[in-house]
C-alpha cells in the first residue's frame, strides 16, 4: 500500500513549468473485467523525446483530493470515494523517459447500486448503468497541485455487468407430488414496493422460469419492482384448463404471501409475457381476479383458433419433417413444470407442422367444438374492465403473426382500454433476443418501463 501511496503522489507536486508546455504526457488506460465490475488500470506515459521529471513535494501532511475527473457516455460522472495521499516527508524525484509508462492506480467501474465495501474504498469508485459505457479519464485540473500537470485525456470502452439479485425460490402450489415454483427478486430495502409477475414462453409446452434474461430483470428491479418469475404445468401432459389453474393460483399466492414474504404492494401488480408467455399474459387481464394494473405482451397472441395454430403452417414445413414417434420422445406420462428437455422442443415443431396445437394443449377440436374456446381466447373476454395492456410485436414475425397483436389492440380500442402497440420494423419472433444494445430494442423496454410505471403509480 505505501508504494501505491507513494507512485499516486509523486505527480502530485508536478514542476510549474509543464504548465505552459503541450503536453508532454498522455493518460493510458487498460480494463480487466471482473464479475463485480472493471477495474481500469490507470497509467502516465512520456510521449514527449525528452526526460519528464516528477517531483513530490516534502509537506508532512494529509492531503484529500480527486487526482483523476471522469465522464461516461460523454457525460460528466462523480467519483464516490476519494483516496487520502500521505506525503512521504522527504524528497522524491521520478524522471519518465521517452516511452516510458509510470503506473498512477486503478479506477474501479461498478454497476449502480452495487455494494461497495471497506476494501473498494482504497481506489476511486465509479457507479455506472450497466450496460456497453465509454469512460473517459482525465487527470482533475482543480485546485489542487496536480493542475499544473498537463497530459492528454483517455477513453476506454467496457461493459459494465448487470448484477443479479440472489433468487428467492419459493413453492406457490403442489399438484400430487409436483412442486409448482416463483423466482422472487428484489433488491436491498425495505420498502413497500409494485410486483411484476414474468411469465415465460415456450408454447406452453417447454420453457422454465429462469429464462427471463438478466439485464431485463435488471431494468425492472431498477425501476423498483418486485420481479416475481414463475413456472406453471406444461402441454401436453397437462391440458390448458390445468395451466390456466396454475396462473390463477400464482396470483392468489401472490396476493396472499406476497405482502409478507417479499413486502409488495398487492393492489399494483403488472404482469409481463413472452410468446406464449404474452398469451397468459392477455389471459389474466379477465381470468386472474382482481385483475392486474396493466398487460405487456411480448409478441403474445389473444386467438388459438386462428388457422396460424391450427392449421399446418407454412413456415414450419419448410423443415425437415417430424414423425410422431419422434414427437413423443420428449414426452411423458406424468406432469412437469420445468420444460428443460430440448427434446420437447420437437414436439412444438410436429404440432406446427400438422395444425395440431389446439387440440394437443387445449384438448378440443376447434372446428367441432368452437365454443370450447371461448374461455381460452383473450380476444373474446375483452370488456372495458379489462387491464391497460401494452403490445410489441415484430411485423416480420414468422411464429407468431403480427396480426394478433393488432386485432387485440383494435379489440381494446373498441372497449375503450388504454392500450398502446409497438411495432418492430423488421422484428423476428424473439426481437429483444438481440439485447438492450440494439437501439429498437432500447427504445422498446423504455417504452415498457414508461407504460408499467404510469400504470402501477399509487
Amino acid at each position: 500500500m505505501r508504494s501505491y501511496l507513494a507512485i499516486l503522489f509523486l505527480f502530485s507536486f508536478a514542476v510549474p513549468s509543464l504548465a505552459q508546455e503541450k503536453p508532454k504526457l498522455a493518460i493510458r488506460l487498460e480494463s480487466n473485467q471482473t464479475d463485480r465490475g472493471v477495474r481500469i488500470a490507470v497509467s502516465l506515459e512520456n510521449i514527449s523525446d525528452a526526460l519528464v521529471t516528477l517531483r513530490d513535494q516534502a509537506v508532512p501532511s494529509f492531503h484529500v483530493y480527486p487526482w483523476v475527473k471522469a465522464s461516461v457516455d460523454g457525460k460528466d460522472a462523480q467519483l464516490i470515494s476519494h483516496v487520502a495521499y500521505a506525503l512521504l516527508g522527504k524528497s522524491v524525484e521520478r524522471k519518465i523517459g521517452p516511452g516510458e509508462r509510470v503506473k498512477l492506480g486503478d479506477v474501479l467501474v461498478l454497476p449502480r447500486n452495487a455494494h461497495i465495501d471497506r476494501s473498494d474504498l482504497a481506489v476511486p469508485v465509479l457507479q455506472v448503468e450497466p450496460g456497453e459505457r465509454e469512460i473517459r479519464l482525465a487527470l482533475n485540473t482543480g485546485p489542487a497541485a496536480i493542475n499544473k500537470l498537463q497530459a492528454k485525456p483517455a477513453s476506454v470502452k467496457v461493459n459494465v455487468p448487470f448484477l443479479d439479485a440472489e433468487p428467492q425460490a419459493h413453492v406457490y402450489k403442489a399438484v400430487g407430488e409436483l412442486p409448482i415454483r416463483a423466482d422472487v427478486y428484489r433488491l436491498p430495502g425495505n420498502d413497500v414496493r409494485p410486483a411484476l409477475v414474468w411469465i415465460h414462453g415456450g408454447a406452453l409446452i417447454t420453457g422454465h422460469r429462469g429464462a427471463l434474461r438478466a439485464e431485463q430483470r435488471q431494468r425492472y428491479l431498477d425501476a423498483g419492482f418486485v420481479v416475481i418469475a414463475i413456472d406453471y404445468r406444461l402441454a401436453p401432459e397437462t391440458k390448458l384448463k390445468g395451466i390456466i389453474d396454475d396462473l390463477e393460483d400464482a396470483f392468489r399466492w401472490l396476493r396472499d404471501e406476497g405482502p409478507k414474504v417479499c413486502k409488495i404492494d398487492p393492489e399494483r401488480i403488472a404482469v409481463v409475457g413472452h410468446s406464449a408467455g404474452g398469451y397468459l399474459t392477455l389471459m389474466s387481464g379477465f381470468a386472474v381476479k382482481p385483475r392486474p394494473r396493466a398487460l405487456v405482451s411480448f409478441y403474445g397472441y389473444g386467438d388459438i383458433t386462428n388457422e396460424w395454430y391450427a392449421k399446418p403452417d407454412a413456415f414450419y414445413r419448410m423443415r425437415p419433417l417430424v414423425w410422431k414417434e419422434e414427437a413423443y420422445q420428449g414426452i411423458g406420462t406424468r406432469e412437469v413444470s420445468e420444460g428443460k428437455d430440448p427434446r420437447r422442443s420437437k414436439f412444438y415443431l410436429y404440432c406446427r407442422q400438422n395444425g395440431l396445437w389446439p387440440k394437443e394443449v387445449a384438448g378440443h377440436d376447434p372446428e367441432k367444438e368452437p365454443r370450447a374456446f371461448d374461455r381460452f381466447c383473450p380476444i373474446r373476454n375483452v370488456t372495458k374492465a379489462y387491464p391497460p395492456t401494452l403490445f410489441l410485436h415484430g411485423d416480420k414475425d414468422t411464429d407468431v403473426p403480427h396480426r394478433q397483436s393488432v386485432d387485440m389492440a383494435g379489440e381494446l380500442k373498441k372497449h375503450g382500454v388504454a392500450h398502446e402497440l409497438v411495432t418492430i420494423k423488421d422484428g423476428p419472433h424473439g426481437f429483444d433476443g438481440k439485447g438492450l444494445a440494439d437501439p429498437p430494442t432500447r427504445d422498446a423496454f423504455d417504452r415498457v418501463l414508461a407504460f408499467l410505471k404510469t400504470h402501477t403509480a399509487k
